[in-house]
Parts: structure tokens; C-alpha cells; sequence
């Protein structure tokens, strides 16, 4: 008989899809900027913050 996934589970899930939605607009807005003021270049910090972004929505929290 299947079980619906506790709520802890579902919360974690949706801070995972925000924290993947964030750094999806951070690459975004780095290289919007960029193109549009490359003296600006936020490239490099954007890449750092992308990545501890994405590993901190992927790691598996076990309550």
C-alpha cells in the first residue's frame, strides 16, 4: 500500500526547487550583466555562488 511522503520530506523537497530556482536566476542576472557591463563581470562569484547553491539543495537531509 503506498504512503504519501511526511511532511518534512515535502518541505525539504521545496526548499530544493527554490535553492535550484535561485541559481538558475543568478546565472541569469551574471550574464545579463556581463554582456551588458562586462567591467562588471560578475562571472566568477556567480559561478562560486551557483555551485554552493546547488550542492546545498542537493544534499540529502535525513531527519
Amino acid at each position: 500500500m503506498p504512503t504519501q511522503p511526511s511532511p518534512w520530506f515535502a518541505a525539504i523537497t521545496a526548499v530544493r526547487v527554490v535553492l535550484v530556482l535561485a541559481a538558475a536566476f543568478a546565472a541569469w542576472r551574471a550574464v545579463h550583466l556581463h554582456r551588458t557591463d562586462p567591467a562588471r563581470s560578475p562571472l566568477p562569484w556567480a559561478v562560486l555562488v551557483i555551485l554552493f547553491i546547488s550542492t546545498t539543495a542537493m544534499i540529502s537531509v535525513v531527519p
